[in-house]
């Protein structure tokens, strides 16, 4: 291919989480075309001229930079290298475009997405009400036949909703229904679901307090689930979850993601199927996404047996693109599941502070022996008592061979810049799109923790390293997945343009939202070496955008698009090819 057209660009927003994944991975497989001929010659020497290249390597600009054999062999100006290129170089002109590292989500859910059938899941926008959630399912049921839908599964809904299983029996009683909340942390059941999964008023809560089936006052099970150990029961027993789906899903999602730009995934968590078996059944698989991938510890087995499992995947499953490299552990929940631990009680229409999934020994024990063989350690919390408990066990945990991440990171205690500030190994990752206005949450933590939220500028001045991903598929759909988006709140501390999330000064610039979903991402990952930067030696993962985003005007930041995405010297997306656009207008007029 020759130089780069000026075509009109796609953008996925706002759509159906699914429909519009499944829209793209068509359109990305089907119109690679564009790609071809830069493709082929990934082998041989390319020289990229007349761009502005952002290295994320600070202080370094560029215009050029050469590939060979997948990766980078130098970077700096166009006269340079031409020269290194000498005449046995592929020309290949930028036309002045901006072009920045590989994006990596570094939270996301991915693989557990993909072990649902996701033409069967049921996508719930969560702004729907309580009896348009009900009149969904029903519709759900009439347009599907039993046999070809047994159970019903979806995710989404909202805090408005609430969770009885005698209302959703009245939508669909002929078969088990599950649906999960827009965070994942609870979940609405039938009566059929129920009975499916063996519950009754005598079944023991995994986590008494914590995760739980809810009771009414004579005991007997409402339908509520609350927590993912008891959601993932429920998951599991209906047998919506396959390790198979993954193998004939994954791929598609992957070239889906080309489409925005990623390069490379960190996975937080299966939670509905088991690790080593979704691993095994991905070994054969090729891919051109680097996806970096954990295991979750509940609380058991024992550490020893947990831990020589991890070792044992590793070295089974491990290949040039799957990396079973880190342990993820829960130290509490979500705020709309009321579940995320807070130093003060939630306030009406909350109740209680929340809880501790797992204790600070436990988790100190647990990070210790995993560290010690190398891998990383990802901690889930977003209450206040929870990030202060969780700096506490890494201030516990000390130095180790891998890399000490929190998750999320929502309600920032008080002093808690100053103590991550003090342990400049422990990185923050989390998902700006959650920086809209949101009148359940303000609601629940009054206007003084509700202040506290995200303050990404203070992290960074105080010396924090920070990482940013989508938590796929609990993000808003598409809104999270798309990077732009989670730059543009970031920057902005809003999604629209009318209305922002205070404090206002807590944005960031668009330079520091790159590194996050680049070099950021890759020390995260402890993947630095490889990827991360447009660096001589480290993997050709790039993407060339429509715009020049580090000068586009802020309030317009989520308005720039992959224009191609390349993977270790190989264009694996490309917008600008008739074709691809051609196919999305179809199938955004026949699916969506």
């Amino acid at each position: 291919m020759g130089a780069l057209s000026n075509q009109p660009t796609r953008r996925i927003t706002r759509r159906s989480f699914v429909a519009g994944m499944a829209a793209s991975g068509v359109v990305a497989a089907l119109g690679a075309s564009g790609c071809t001929d830069q493709g082929a010659s990934a082998a041989l020497r390319q020289i990229f001229y007349n761009g502005k290249v952002y290295t994320a390597q600070e202080g370094q600009e560029a215009t050029a930079f050469v590939v060979e054999d997948g990766k980078f062999l130098f970077v700096g100006s166009d006269d340079e290298a031409t020269q290194l290129a000498g005449a046995k170089g592929t020309l290949i002109d930028l036309e002045g475009r901006r072009v920045i590292p590989g994006l990596i989500d570094t939270h996301s859910h991915y693989l557990g997405l993909c072990s649902l059938d996701l033409l069967g899941l049921v996508q719930i926008d969560q702004t729907l009400s309580h009896d348009e959630v009900l009149a969904l399912i029903t519709e759900t049921a009439r347009d599907n036949p039993l046999d070809d839908l047994p159970v019903i599964v979806g995710m989404g809904f909202g805090v408005d909703c609430i969770p009885l299983a005698a209302e959703l029996d009245r939508a669909c009683d002929d078969r088990p229904v599950l649906l999960a909340d827009s965070g994942g942390h609870s979940g609405w059941s039938n009566t059929k679901m129920i009975e499916m999964a063996g519950l009754d008023a005598n079944t023991p809560d995994p986590k008494p307090g914590f995760s739980f089936y809810e009771r009414d006052g004579a005991g007997n099970l409402t339908g509520r689930v609350v927590e993912t150990d008891a959601l993932t029961h429920l998951l599991m027993v209906s047998g919506a979850a396959l390790p198979e789906n993954i193998v004939l899903q994954l791929p598609y999602m992957i070239k889906a993601l080309h489409s925005f730009g990623y390069t490379a995934v960190f996975d937080a968590g299966l939670l509905f199927v088991q690790e080593s078996a979704a691993y095994a059944a991905l070994k054969n698989l090729d891919s051109t996404l680097q996806v970096y991938c954990s295991f979750l510890f509940k609380g058991d087995p024992p550490v020893e047996e947990f831990f020589a499992t991890m070792v044992r995947a590793r070295e089974q499953f491990g290949s040039s693109w799957l990396h079973p490299t880190t342990l993820k552990m829960f130290k509490d929940g979500t705020l709309e599941a009321q579940s995320a631990w807070l130093s003060e009680e939630y306030l009406a229409p909350g109740s209680g502070f929340g809880g501790e999934v797992l204790t600070n020994e436990l988790m100190v024990e647990m990070a210790k022996r995993a560290g010690a063989d190398g891998f990383n350690v990802h901690v889930h919390a977003i209450g206040d008592r929870a990030i202060d408990e969780t700096l506490t066990v890494y201030e516990a945990l000390g130095a180790i061979d891998g890399t000490k991440t929190m998750a999320h990171v929502q309600v920032m205690p008080p002093g808690g810049i100053e103590r991550f500030a003090a342990q400049p190994d422990v990185i923050i990752q989390t998902t700006p799109v959650w920086l809209r206005q949101d009148e359940y949450t303000w609601q629940v933590l009054g206007r003084e923790r509700a202040l506290r939220q995200m303050p990404l500028r203070s992290a960074l001045a105080g010396g924090t390293l920070i990482t940013f991903g989508s938590d796929a598929p609990v993000s808003g759909g598409l809104d999270g997945v798309n990077p732009f988006n989670n730059m543009h709140c970031a920057v902005n501390r809003s999604f629209d343009t009318e209305t922002y999330f205070p404090p206002q000064s807590e944005g960031i610039d668009i330079s520091s939202c790159i590194d996050a979903y680049t070099i950021n991402g890759a020390k995260q990952l402890r993947a630095e070496h490889s990827f991360g930067s447009i660096t001589e030696g480290k993997m050709a993962n790039f993407v060339i955008l429509d715009q020049d985003i580090l000068k586009m005007p802020p309030k317009t930041i989520r308005d720039a698009n992959a224009l191609q995405t390349w993977v270790q010297g190989q264009c694996v997306y490309d917008a600008t090819d008739p074709l691809t656009m051609l196919v999305e207008f179809i199938v955004t007029k026949l699916i969506l």
